[in-house]
């Protein structure tokens, strides 16, 4: 619905700059920048994971208010369903009750798919300006490397910075909430099942449990095939700027 009137706009003729809405002040790379180095100046040799933190903190916090809604709707569902199967099949219960819970169901369903695309929607923002700002800073740490410290930085190293890594914080920014989301709804789910069937809940956690070190390691294979997909990715990166180095040189002789 937002994008319908540009997009009815796109389809009478060709759209141009001035056809887009304003961006926000707060997404700009200018004060995006700014907030980050002014938080770098206040906290000196520490990590960007903790600069990040303490640059978005508020915008993260949001997220992790909107996500707590969204596991409480989605543990309720599955008990709404069961509520309902339980009036039909019970045919001295009162009507009104499987009518009550199927609204509460469908109520629940909304307010789940409202809360999944402004949770979506607000960490994908924040991990969009978390790139900007580190991308922006990259860039402004570039510009202003001395000649012998530009000699020991390769383009590719910047790159690598600017497209790879600042697009796993990014990625970070967007899934970092699971990690106390997930063991919040593996304890309230482990409390409804136990109440249910008792001790045999125990296996099934069991299962999970033995699962999470296979899990690090796989983790740790992926990790180390990207570091060497890297070096191999800064060889080829070298390769190319060297053969066109002297393709540059010999047509230059060439044409002398």
């Amino acid at each position: 619905m937002i994008a319908y009137p540009i997009l009815k706009l796109g389809t009478k003729r060709q759209l141009t700059d001035d056809d887009l809405s304003e961006l926000s002040p707060n997404d700009e790379c200018r004060q995006l920048l700014n907030a980050f180095e002014s938080e770098r100046l206040k906290r000196i040799n520490t990590s960007t994971l903790k600069l990040m933190f303490s640059t978005f903190w508020r915008e993260m916090l949001v997220c992790s208010l909107l996500l707590l809604p969204y596991s409480v709707v989605k543990i309720a569902q599955p008990l709404l369903l069961r509520q309902i199967v339980l009036v039909i099949n019970n045919p001295l219960e009162l009507s009104y009750k499987g009518y009550l819970y199927a609204v509460a169901l469908g109520f629940a369903s909304v307010s789940q798919a409202l809360v999944h695309q402004q949770y979506f929607f607000r960490c994908y923002r924040v991990g969009m300006q978390v790139r900007n700002a580190i991308s922006s800073a990259v860039y402004k740490r570039v510009l202003t490397l001395r000649t012998n410290s530009f000699m020991k930085t390769t383009a590719g190293q910047v790159i690598n910075l600017v497209a790879n890594d600042a697009g796993k914080c990014e990625e970070f920014c967007i899934f970092v909430h699971y990690l106390w989301s997930a063991p919040f709804e593996a304890l309230v789910v482990f409390g409804l099942i136990w109440i249910q069937i008792g001790i045999p809940t125990l296996f099934g956690y069991a299962i999970l449990i033995l699962l999470i070190p296979v899990q690090v390691i796989f983790s740790r294979k992926f990790a180390s095939f990207r570091a060497m997909e890297l070096f191999k990715y800064f060889d080829r990166f070298h390769f190319a700027c060297r053969n066109t180095s002297c393709c540059v040189g010999y047509c230059s002789v060439a044409y002398d």
